[in-house]
């Protein structure tokens, strides 16, 4: 990597710690009443964090052990941090941060966790970490070093991550700061099954699934001219599927008329208001014959050649023309658009 990329890389990162890098002009530290000393910090340059620690980088191993040994003798949070002309980029800055009494940058040995609804899991090489949590205001920051271009992370993964305190920075050895540029999803809206009663929760259920369904329908049970007098008994939901008829009940009927609707050639379907929104749309599904699965799901980067994360979440997934997975959260805008276009797995809510 070349000295001034390898010097964007470390620029980058100091600046996502609230630190600075300043490279221009002179820094004076007085060291007596009446004696300073003078940093040239195009020479040295100097590296100050948030918890007021100072580091004078010496990149080619300009200064001398006395000015090392003066500097920490008469100062506690100022630090002169040499470096090796076969040092890189990651050992200048484990050098550099783990100089520092509030931050520590170390090896990462397994996945991290990242957010809730939906945890996101993904592996980094090393990890940047405050030690006095409550004390800073600095994000934990993973580095991933890449060698080849399809393992880069989705923008969309990143992007989590930050939102949820991890900022993720792709170094390539060769080129310095590299990612994947921004991703546009065309999304439409999540629908939402409503859970406050049973006929909407059902009529948006079915209707989502592209069936033909009407609500507060009617339905003939005797009429006068073949039975001398005419009834008929109003139906939350009415669903027409492959020459069927479907109707969804949320009130209890009697024996009878249940018997006259099934042998008038109608299913019935019974749901109460009472009942969780999953159980609701079990009966539906199970009534209507439509093929689903309850229980977690996972979607892995590498089976589909990408970078190595996984999301999971648990919910339900509806087959029909394509996969629906019904949950109870807010999803993440840029993670369903990640699931859409490379899983063609499609979110709704309830």
């Amino acid at each position: 990597m070349p000295p001034e990329v390898g010097f964007a890389v470390l620029k980058q990162i100091i600046t996502q710690m609230n630190g600075s890098i300043t490279t221009t002009g002179n820094y004076f530290l007085p060291f007596s009443k009446t004696g300073q000393v003078t940093i040239d910090c195009s020479k040295i340059p100097v590296i100050e964090f948030d918890d007021n620690t100072t580091v004078f980088l010496d990149l080619e191993n300009r200064a001398n052990n006395s000015l090392k040994k003066m500097i920490s003798d008469n100062w506690a949070n100022y630090y002169l941090v040499k470096t090796d002309k076969n040092d890189d980029v990651i050992a200048i800055l484990k050098k550099v941060i783990n100089t520092t009494k509030s931050y520590s940058m170390i090896k990462s040995e397994k996945p991290l966790m990242i957010g809730a609804y939906p945890p996101v899991e993904v592996m980094v090489d090393w990890v940047i970490f405050s030690t006095l949590p409550k004390k800073t205001k600095s994000l934990k920051q993973g580095l991933r070093l890449i060698n080849e271009n399809n393992l880069l992370l989705p923008k969309s993964i990143k992007n989590y991550s930050r939102k949820n305190g991890l900022i993720i920075t792709e170094i390539s050895p060769e080129t310095g700061l590299v990612g994947k540029p921004d991703e546009v999803y065309s999304l439409p809206p999540v629908p939402v099954f409503p859970a406050i009663s049973a006929r909407d929760f059902s009529y948006e259920l079915v209707s989502n699934l592209g069936l033909s369904a009407e609500k507060d329908v009617d339905i003939q049970m005797f009429d006068t001219v073949k039975d001398g007098f005419n009834l008929s008994i109003k139906a939350d939901v009415l669903i027409k599927k492959e020459g069927k008829k479907y109707i969804i009940y949320s009130q209890i009927l009697s024996p009878q008329f249940v018997n006259s609707l099934k042998q008038a050639g109608n299913e019935i379907i019974f749901v109460k208001d009472n009942d969780s929104p999953e159980d609701i749309m079990v009966k539906v599904l199970h009534g209507l014959n439509i093929p689903f699965i309850s229980g977690n799901f996972t979607f892995s980067g590498p089976e589909k050649k990408q970078a190595p994360y996984a999301l999971n979440f648990n919910g339900t997934m509806i087959k029909t023309d394509k996969d629906l997975y019904v949950i109870d959260f807010d999803f993440d805008q840029e993670l369903r658009g990640l699931l859409q276009e490379v899983w063609s797995a499609y979110i709704a809510k309830y």
